[in-house]
């Protein structure tokens, strides 16, 4: 019993032996490209400099940092809230359970129809990772992802998040967009005039003198209106930074009817190193977003604030959805400033 006993444990030892030998020094490559296949996850998330995404039925997303700012297609700055979860996402994916030979197939499938397709680059222009993102799993705690040539997709998930990963990666274009209304700074301001076509007594300008600003009547714009305090005219300029829009609706065919009247106020920021200004037309809504735009500018109803919702049409293409508290401090009038 004892002779036999012997001989079992050297032969489970060398049957062992074997296996290890096989698998380290025999398949290097395929014990490679096994880790590569599941390899999703960007260590050294600072690395990344570019991401492109691309499904089927939604316009092409590329995010890309400039000059230190991530910007939408080249185009437009890009939100900051989902350009950090995208990132977050990026670095602490990981698997959380392989699916079964059975199912695969029609994961596949499903990708092939529905997937988005991810492309990281770093900061040279290199490829860092290819791959795509498909569907929920049934309860919806993980998401299936696949890696562009390797050879079989997986479950994964994020720490401390609870849901579909995939709504991290699928957003539509605007929401994709920073909702910054206005988009400068009070220092990059040389002039802004502030019109109100039906009360023009209200209207004004600022201009800038140095390191300071000026109050101007809008009718005569020689005639300098002494003011409370010089520091309130930058204050009310500083005011403008931060403001978001609840909505960008650029396909809102209220858009041709508010064209088509005179605004509530019309705002003109020409600013440093720009030839022509932005402007930005408001009108007041009567109801929601797909309201009629108001005619009859009633101020009584406006300083209530019972004209909740408004629009503003951008000169630069964009027409945006605000609600009155947001803009109601930059809303002055000449005498506010008195």
């Amino acid at each position: 019993m004892k002779f036999n006993s012997s001989w079992l444990l050297l032969i489970l030892f060398l049957a062992l032996a074997g296996v290890a030998w096989y698998m380290l020094g025999n398949k290097p490559d395929k014990m490679g490209a096994l880790m590569a296949d599941r390899d999703f996850a960007v260590k050294d998330i600072s690395q990344v400099q570019k991401i492109f995404l691309a499904t089927r039925d939604k316009q092409p997303i590329t995010l890309e940092k400039i000059n230190g700012v991530w910007m939408l297609n080249g185009k437009y700055k890009a939100a900051a809230n989902p350009v950090k979860n995208l990132l977050e996402t990026m670095k602490e994916i990981r698997i959380q359970s392989i699916p079964s030979k059975g199912h695969q197939k029609g994961i596949m499938e499903g990708i092939a129809v529905y997937g988005i397709k991810v492309e990281i680059y770093g900061s040279n222009h290199d490829l860092l990772k290819t791959y795509y993102v498909g569907g929920a799993t049934q309860q919806e705690y993980g998401t299936y992802f696949y890696m562009e040539h390797g050879s079989q997709p997986y479950i994964m998930e994020i720490p401390h998040f609870v849901g579909n990963v995939r709504e991290r990666y699928d957003l539509d274009f605007t929401d994709w967009r920073d909702q910054s209304i206005f988009e400068f700074s009070a220092a990059s301001v040389e002039k802004l005039t502030v019109e109100y076509p039906s009360q023009m007594e209200n209207s004004f300008i600022l201009k800038k003198n140095g390191d300071q600003f000026e109050l101007y009547d809008i009718v005569n714009s020689n005639n300098k209106i002494q003011v409370s305090a010089p520091a309130i005219l930058k204050s009310y300029l500083q005011s403008y930074e931060g403001i978001g829009a609840e909505d960008i609706q650029n396909e809102n065919p209220m858009r041709k009817e508010a064209q088509r009247i005179s605004s509530y106020c019309t705002i003109s920021a020409f600013l440093n190193g720009k030839e022509t200004p932005l402007t930005y037309k408001f009108f007041p809504v009567k109801a929601d977003s797909s309201g009629k735009v108001h005619y009859e500018f009633n101020q009584a109803l406006i300083d209530k604030g019972d004209l909740f919702r408004w629009h503003i049409d951008r000169s630069d293409g964009d027409f945006m959805l605000v609600q009155y508290p947001n803009i109601q401090p930059i809303l002055k009038r000449k005498d506010d400033f008195k």
